[in-house]
């Protein structure tokens, strides 16, 4: 792994804009779907992330979650619970959360579908759904990271909020993350050429984590280059 440096990794606005305006055309068709990944079942139903069978959640499945020894660990942003599932089928003790309570709705189906019990889904925002006692030994987060001005071609998409969210939101989680990791804990997060990276890597220097690539995925279609990161408690 190297150090995560904003600078390293190029961006094609005019490729993005095309990519984000064909990316909502596709979703806005698509109705529910169901899907297999590394064996689990899901349903994902329409106005819900993607199906993660794309280049960021193969890696998060082959380069995170051997990571991931736990016992605790906590998924913000779950989406359909494919990570969450994962996770719980490794015998972690699982919290998943998510904004949206049809995503977290389908996530708890599905993992009723697939026999895991024992995930424990809430509903709210970033941290909010976590008490400010709660402590996890990695958390992982698979967020909108692209810079809300750069999404502007599809702001009336409902699935504008699926690349983008807004600055405070953002802030607010490479702020608040080391409240809730313990000793020795990890976090692993997406990332990309469109954020703003100088914002995320300042914040969690500033909250004492040390950000390395663990994972990177070029992206010429998208103009960018996909990234997935680890921060350590410094």
């Amino acid at each position: 792994m190297k150090p995560y440096d904003p600078g390293s990794y190029p961006f094609e606005p005019d490729a993005f804009a095309h990519a984000i305006r064909a990316f909502a055309d596709i979703m806005e068709a698509q109705t529910a779907t169901e899907f297999t990944c590394e064996g689990l079942r899901f349903y994902r139903p329409h106005g819900v992330f993607p199906s993660p069978v794309g280049a960021i959640s193969s890696a998060f499945l082959q380069h995170v979650l051997p990571r991931c020894h736990g016992p605790r660990l906590l998924d913000v942003g779950t989406g359909a619970g494919v990570y969450a599932l994962h996770a719980a089928a490794r015998g972690l003790d699982v919290v998943a959360t998510d904004i949206n309570p049809t995503a977290l709705k389908a996530a708890a189906q599905n993992a009723e579908r697939n026999r895991l019990s024992g995930i424990d889904f809430r509903l709210g925002r970033i941290f909010a759904p976590i008490t400010p006692t709660e402590r996890f030994h990695e958390i992982l987060a698979n967020l909108p990271f692209s810079r809300p001005e750069l999404c502007r071609p599809i702001a009336s998409s409902p699935y504008f909020t699926s690349v983008c969210m807004p600055e405070e939101d953002s802030r607010a989680f490479y702020e608040n993350v080391t409240d809730h990791l313990l000793p020795g804990g990890r976090v692993y997060f997406t990332l990309g050429s469109s954020a703003d990276g100088g914002m995320v890597l300042d914040t969690c220097t500033e909250s004492g984590i040390r950000l390395s690539v663990l994972h990177e995925i070029p992206r010429p279609d998208t103009g960018e280059v996909l990234l997935v990161i680890e921060g350590r408690l410094s």
